[in-house]
């Protein structure tokens, strides 16, 4: 079938989402199918169009792009929680040109694909990967320190402003708002990573599945080679092999402790730091991501922080720890960080919170603690570090259970979703402008 992928982000911009969405797409293509993915084009570049292995890339032209205020940073693309309008005329055009059974978005560049879902034959896939469809943040985190009950106009205001600035915070609240049950309506069928997302978009008794991420072995086909020529080829992967080995030259010789993540405390790093203040002669901590606005500044002594690591090398990193620890505080909607440490052999320590409880299972693949304890998260350290008995137990868990979250397994479930989406009934695409119903043409 032909396959279009919408998401805000694509490598080369790093994240969980825009990895998965790679990952897909190539899985997708490597099963016979034509994969196009449409993104942002970051930065305000011109529209372009590239090739990932067998996947066609088009990087599209966004009217938001063009101011620089509504950017964090000017190479990081922002597609808003409703249409903008150079990125519905540039959806249009890969629509015309790639003739999709299936469009799978994934973010909030779906808004921009709800105004032209009514004069299309496709089916329409929506994957919620975080809470974006209920919650301006997108993580449901009320001022970002305490959970949300859910969405209410005047709140979400003042808690969209407080994170975004007012000029941003209120249009992206007003867009989440009103085009959030819209999105919800329009798609014929709605996949959650995890039950934790599905209750935080309010997505029971909608046509939605929920099917977790996937991560493919490190030597495997889905992770491999970026579609040069055999010579070019070559020479990026001797490239990247020498980039591998200075990094791994940064991480401690003796055994150590392995933190992955944003570097910021809705990931619970300040409980973290806190935690192991508390533990007595403890191995290194070594801390790899990016820096928040929220960082600490003070470090503890035996604490390394390496900065913004390619996925090969983070993989690599987590082979060679002794421990992992993932002390998010908010509703983690998955955890792909979990999947990383399990493909390793390594038990984790991490917060019983959202998604993250649903793939970490406690006693068998890892430790799970609550959230925002330090001493709880201390203990649990001390525990594991001090019983190797009990580590190569729950590694071996671990490495056990990695086979259900492998693409061989998952990405034929999603290829069942979209039979579903072209065999059922189309459901009513409602008008993005008015909210009224808008039949769509028959398949």
């Amino acid at each position: 079938m032909r396959v279009l992928q919408l998401t805000d982000f694509y490598p080369p911009q790093v994240g969980g989402v825009e990895q998965h969405v790679r990952l897909l797409s190539r899985a997708l293509a490597q099963r016979g199918h034509h994969v196009t993915v449409a993104t942002v084009a970051a930065g305000g570049r011109a529209a372009d169009r590239e090739v990932d292995g067998e996947v066609a890339v088009r990087r599209l032209t966004s009217t938001l792009g063009r101011v620089p205020a509504a950017h964090v940073e000017a190479s990081r693309p922002f597609a808003p929680p409703a249409p903008d309008p150079e990125l519905v005329l540039g959806i249009a055009g890969v629509l015309r040109d790639t003739r999709p059974d299936i469009v799978h978005a994934h973010g909030w560049i779906a808004q921009s694909y709800l105004p032209l879902a009514s004069a299309t034959r496709a089916r329409f896939v929506v994957t919620a990967h975080e809470y974006g469809l209920a919650c301006p943040r997108k993580d449901l985190r009320y001022h970002g320190v305490e959970d949300c009950s859910g969405p209410g106009l005047a709140k979400c205001l003042g808690c969209a402003a407080q994170h975004y600035g007012p000029v941003r915070g209120t249009p992206i609240t007003l867009g989440t708002l009103a085009l959030g049950p819209v999105e919800r309506r329009a798609a014929d069928r709605l996949i959650a990573v995890s039950r934790a997302v599905v209750e935080g978009n309010r997505l029971e008794g909608l046509p939605v599945d929920v099917i977790p991420n996937f991560l493919p072995a490190v030597d495997g086909p889905a992770g491999a080679g970026d579609g040069a020529a055999d010579g070019a080829a070559g020479d990026a992967g001797a490239a990247r092999d020498v980039d591998l080995e200075r990094r791994l030259w940064q991480l401690p010789a003796e055994p150590f402790l392995l933190y992955v993540g944003a570097l910021g405390a809705h990931k619970g790093f300040p409980v973290l730091l806190d935690a192991y203040r508390r533990l007595a002669a403890p191995p290194p901590l070594v801390s790899i991501g990016h820096r928040w606005v929220d960082t600490p500044s003070a470090l503890p002594a035996g604490v390394t922080v390496l900065e913004d690591w390619p996925n090969d090398a983070v993989r690599a990193a987590w082979r060679r720890a002794v421990l992992g620890i993932i002390p998010s505080v908010w509703r983690e909607p998955f955890g792909i960080v979990a999947l990383e440490a399990m493909d390793a052999g390594l038990p984790v320590v991490a917060s019983a919170v959202g998604g993250l409880a649903e793939v970490v299972v406690d006693g068998v693949t890892g430790v799970l603690v609550p959230p925002a304890d330090p001493a709880a998260l201390a203990s649990a350290i001390e525990r594991l570090t001090g019983d190797a008995a009990l580590r190569r137990r729950l590694g071996e868990g671990a490495a056990a259970r990695i086979g259900a979250y492998r693409p061989e397994v998952i990405v034929p479930r999603i290829e069942a979703v979209y039979r579903k989406a072209l065999d059922g009934d189309r459901r009513p695409a409602p008008r993005v402008a008015s909210g009224e119903p808008a039949r769509r043409r028959a398949a």
